[in-house]
């Protein structure tokens, strides 16, 4: 019992973040290195999964046992199905590290040509300097900027791994025949269990809204590795497709394919998280601290960004699990000096 609890307290530690506290200048935008990121992941799983698919045809081919024969071409029909390409997409993402995954680890530790590329904080001089912080909370992941939106580089991990999660929900519900409404309403139910549970506000009292963004994003994103999907209003072809039994990069898909997964429900200060007792009380005061200059680093105003918060309880006007504005803490509240 002691190992778990030290190990999902381990995952803990990294989970939390700050947008509050802004960078002394702006952060480069590491978009196109993402996207390039990316891409190499997706490329390696197709590389992957094809190679498997010719070393069970070759086996077969040789198998001197009619069950063996069968086997292995059971194998290579297998590497055709949506499965093993978004299963080999999530390990070529997320496998390797723990508790952040792989594009955690390239965000957080990367060496970027183009500097400022990150901006950390400790939790001492960030938000959740306050006595009533949790013991958990005493490492922030750092803030990054992707595709101009500001993000702590744990959303990535929430985006291709609870994202993956979330697929597999959500695909099983479709396999037992019920609705793609049933299945979304399933798959944000999973979020929120952990959001309310070990992921959230069971370790340290904090609902992120940005990582339940990042997870819907996610599941957005493994549904449109292999299918069509219609994303705020816009058809978006499938990111890799299947021909002559090979998996490849669709040519008709969106070079910039990853774009429409980074949204300002990611930033925790555009889209803030609700605070549960006793942090709330110190954030709200750290925040009414920090709010004239989070406004003047994102030329911003209170009435933008009240403007700004009606939309963030939706993404792609979807519910993605949002916890409500009653115990949240923001910018525009703080400003009029109101966020008790």
């Amino acid at each position: 019992m002691c190992i778990c609890v030290a190990l999902m307290a381990a995952r803990g530690f990294a989970f939390e973040t700050d947008q509050f506290t802004v960078p002394p200048k702006p952060l480069v935008d590491l978009g196109a290195e993402f996207q390039a990121e990316v891409a190499r992941s997706v490329q390696r799983a197709c590389d992957r999964v094809n190679e498997h698919y010719r070393d069970h045809l070759a086996r077969a081919a040789k198998a001197r046992f009619r069950f063996v024969r069968e086997s292995e071409e059971k194998g290579a029909a297998d590497c055709l199905r949506e499965v093993e390409i978004v299963e080999a997409v999530f390990n070529a993402t997320v496998r390797g590290g723990y508790p952040q995954c792989q594009m955690e680890l390239w965000a957080r530790a990367g060496e970027f040509a183009r500097q400022p590329a990150r901006f950390e904080v400790s939790a001492g001089r960030s938000v959740y300097d306050t006595i009533h912080r949790p013991i958990t909370v005493f490492y922030l992941s750092p803030t990054i900027n992707l595709h101009a939106v500001y993000l702590g580089t744990d959303k990535l991990g929430h985006l291709f791994e609870q994202g993956y999660e979330y697929w597999e929900v959500f695909t099983a519900e479709m396999a037992r025949g019920g609705s793609e409404a049933a299945a979304y309403r399933k798959a944000v139910k999973l979020g929120i269990d952990q959001e309310n549970g070990f992921y959230g506000t069971a370790i340290d009292s904090v609902y992120s809204n940005g990582d339940m963004a990042a997870n819907y994003a996610g599941l957005k994103f493994y549904l449109n590795l292999t299918r069509p999907m219609v994303i705020n209003g816009v058809r978006r072809e499938p990111i890799v497709v299947l021909r002559d039994n090979e998996w490849r990069v669709n040519p008709a898909a969106d070079r910039n394919f990853m774009r429409v997964f980074i949204t300002d429900h990611y930033n925790e200060a555009m889209n803030p998280s609700e605070y549960g007792w006793p942090l709330r009380k110190g954030v709200a005061a750290n925040v009414r601290k920090l709010a004239g200059r989070w406004l003047e680093f994102y030329g911003s105003s209170a009435g933008r960004e009240r403007q700004r918060l009606e939309g963030m309880a939706r993404m792609y006007e979807e519910d993605y699990g949002h916890s409500g504005f009653r115990k949240v803490v923001t910018i525009p509240e703080a400003v009029v000096g109101g966020t008790e």
